[in-house]
């Protein structure tokens, strides 16, 4: 990873930080204004969870590096492997952070319940997200690995946007507060930057952007 991407990421952690912390002194109000049980808002928090659930990434993942082997493509492996790496990293690691932080879910915090700290209760694990903690730390590695030309920069609007729609899902369904979408989209992020680092630092330093071959 080269200067400017290091600082780049840097500042996007940055970003979120502050989000985080604004969104968590505005939760309520947040939440109530993107939290909706309307026909539309129950087929958006649907599709949302079912876009960022682990147990169809994780096939996806792992098609798109059987595809790279079958054609000889180093980018597409790379992706499929860094990515799947990714996942199971996040899926762990948000887990661990879940049940520290031990926050109450929208529907205990609307029954009165109070709590911060280390829980294993079922509704005590709301920050951060999980559904956005894997969606963003997989879009970021999946991006990574695309070249840099108009079709990549349309994929990579894409794959924003995907994380977009199972972050906002998350609170219309009423699963999330917006700092728990935002915590998980933070947490994606750093995992996704060690990720990398930690596959490019085992090959040498070299990236795959793009570049086919086997």
């Amino acid at each position: 990873m080269t200067l400017g991407q290091v600082r780049l990421w840097s500042l996007a952690a940055a970003l979120l930080t502050v989000g985080v912390v604004l969104a968590g002194l505005w939760d309520s109000a947040l939440f109530g204004l993107l939290r909706s049980e309307t026909p539309i808002g129950r087929a958006w928090a649907l599709a949302g969870y079912w876009l960022g659930q682990g147990g169809i990434l994780a096939p996806a993942l792992l098609g798109l590096y059987l595809i790279g082997r079958w054609t000889r493509r180093t980018a597409l492996k790379g992706a499929g492997i860094q990515g799947l790496a990714v996942l199971a990293l996040s899926g762990a690691g948000v887990q661990i952070v879940k049940h520290l932080v031990g926050r109450p879910r929208p529907r205990l915090t609307a029954e009165g319940v109070v709590h911060w700290g280390p829980a294993l209760a079922s509704g005590l694990d709301s920050f951060p997200s999980g559904h956005m903690t894997t969606t963003v730390a997989v879009a970021v590695v999946l991006g990574r690995f695309l070249p840099e030309t108009p079709l990549g920069h349309l994929f990579r609007s894409l794959l924003a946007a995907w994380a977009m729609v199972v972050g906002t899902a998350r609170v219309v369904g009423g699963s999330h507060f917006p700092s728990d979408v935002l915590g998980g989209a933070l947490l994606g992020l750093l995992l996704a930057v060690w990720v990398t680092n930690w596959f490019d630092n085992r090959a040498g330093g070299g990236t795959n952007n793009g570049e086919s071959g086997s």
